[in-house]
């Protein structure tokens, strides 16, 4: 999955994006 690369510098800001949706979708 894309967090295996959340630790390169320019994914982490999409992997945060990311994880912040999927945080949205779980709480709807």
């Amino acid at each position: 999955f894309i967090t295996d690369r959340c630790d390169i510098p320019s994914i982490r800001r999409i992997c945060e994006e990311t994880e912040v949706r999927l945080l949205e979708t779980a709480l709807e």
